[in-house]
């Protein structure tokens, strides 16, 4: 992914679209914004922007380019994106009127190869920390690709659930990253008290399909 710091648009008109919007907002707890810019440059008119002003997560430890891949994946899944658009994920850092941006650029067809794999592991992801919340551990061991003895595992589950906030609503990707067959995932479980409770999942395309290698609650 290419790192952009610094665009310069002639005008700028700001519109929302509403459901994306949220699922943003909910991912990053912070402000999201989305641009359409009109300019005389031909790149200009084909770039949509969103903005996410002073999210919190980075301070948790999620990489910026993770969350902005992650961002822009399901931009593009949830919105009618004309395949000659370019999606720009703009994170700003506001101190004191003083502001820092940090813009990463994808195009639709970059974002259609790895969709796929990233919604896979999303039903993975759901299915595993749903099945914590049920004490269904034995759902939770089939996905992992890792040797474990099972008492141990429920010991390593009992622990986990113990950790998690109550309220269960539903499993987030936050940040996600492909090298090859390995993918990097930074997730949240979101509760009904708005909290995003961070975890780090590693997986691995194995000849049984994604496995999780590792994770941390």
């Amino acid at each position: 992914m290419k790192q952009i710091v610094g665009v310069i648009f002639i005008l700028i008109v700001t519109s929302c679209t509403s459901d994306v919007k949220d699922k943003l907002s909910i991912n990053c707890l912070c402000s999201v914004t989305e641009y359409y810019s009109v300019s005389t440059d031909s790149e200009d008119n084909r770039t949509k922007e969103f903005s996410f002003t002073n999210s919190p997560v980075f301070k948790l430890g999620v990489p910026k380019e993770y969350f902005a891949t992650s961002c822009a994946v399901l931009i593009n899944n949830d919105s009618k994106i004309d395949s000659t658009t370019i999606l720009k994920i703009n994170l700003i850092k506001d101190k004191g009127g003083s502001e820092k941006s940090t813009f990463y650029r994808y195009d639709i067809y970059e974002l259609g190869d790895i969709s796929p794999k990233y919604f896979e592991i999303l039903e993975i992801i759901n299915h595993f920390v749903e099945s914590i919340y049920s004490n269904q551990y034995q759902n939770c061991y089939k996905h992992v690709g890792f040797e474990i003895e099972k008492e141990k595992f429920k010991s390593v589950m009992d622990q986990v659930k113990a950790g998690l906030e109550k309220g269960y609503v539903d499993t987030r990707i936050v940040g996600f990253d492909k090298r090859k067959n390995n993918y990097s995932i930074y997730g949240g479980v979101y509760t009904d008290n708005e909290i995003l409770d961070l975890f780090i999942m590693q997986f691995k395309e194995t000849t049984e399909g994604l496995k999780i290698m590792s994770f941390e609650f």
